[in-house]
């Protein structure tokens, strides 16, 4: 083999090895960098400095702090990391009173609740008690739990014996009725002393000491301005207003 040929050969193998020893640092860098992360996260995960020292409930007004924190089944000293955020949340929805449950975690160490309540709409009697009825027909409770401050009407006319807490009682004259009621403007909502649902068709409330015979929950926009127009013009007068057709209401005087 000539020198020259064996000049190249030299170079050749000591560029192949700077290749292959740059790959072999590289490799151990990668190793290096995966082992410390590696270590860190066990670090953290096992860290009790990161363990739930204090859990805050907001937004609940019927149900109490410790009773959301005792369903929430989050422990103190529980780790943060390994909390189950929507698991939490999910099992929180099973309460009557919550409609939606919010998990947050403010590193290091503390978790807040917070829940958003079902509202109750009205309040309905049977033989066995009192309840409070949200949207959907859901009953929320008994009306002695109730501690909000919102005066609610009363519904009456549903053919109804019993009910269970936690439900929904389906009943299309009760859904047309809620909906009727939800859909009137809020002035109109606050003066609502009572609800009369017999049927579908047959929806009355009783609102500023008159009648009105409301029907189906449609044309509610037309129906909501007609009666707030007759009551603004002549409610000392009147003991029914009849919007069922709200392009031709009709209107009975006190008296006749």
């Amino acid at each position: 083999m000539s020198k020259k040929a064996a000049k190249l050969k030299e170079r050749r193998n000591k560029k192949i090895e700077r290749i292959r020893s740059r790959r072999r640092k590289r490799l151990y860098l990668i190793i290096s960098v995966i082992a410390v992360v590696t270590l860190l996260s066990w670090l953290t995960y096992t860290s009790k400095f990161f363990n739930v020292q204090e859990i805050k409930v907001k937004g609940n007004v019927n149900v109490s702090d410790q009773f959301v924190i005792e369903k929430s089944g989050i422990k103190r000293s529980q780790s943060m990391i390994s909390l189950p955020s929507i698991t939490v949340s999910k099992r929180l929805k099973k309460i009557n009173w919550v409609d939606h449950a919010a998990i947050m975690k403010n590193w290091p160490y503390t978790v807040v609740i917070d829940i958003i309540e079902r509202k109750p709409l009205a309040f309905m009697e049977t033989d066995e008690d009192v309840y409070l009825i949200a949207k959907k027909g859901f009953i929320i409770d008994i009306i002695a739990n109730y501690k909000g401050k919102k005066q609610l009407p009363k519904i009456d006319g549903l053919p109804v014996k019993k009910v269970k807490i936690g439900s929904r009682l389906k009943n299309d004259a009760l859904d047309n009725a809620l909906l009727a009621y939800t859909k009137l403007n809020k002035e109109l909502q606050k003066d609502v002393f009572s609800i009369t649902a017999k049927s579908v068709d047959e929806l009355y409330f009783v609102a500023q000491g008159v009648e009105i015979i409301y029907g189906k929950a449609e044309k509610t926009r037309m129906k909501n301005e007609v009666i707030k127009t007759i009551l603004k013009e002549k409610k000392e007068t009147i003991s029914t207003i009849d919007v069922r057709i709200p392009e031709k209401p009709v209107v009975r005087l006190l008296g006749k």
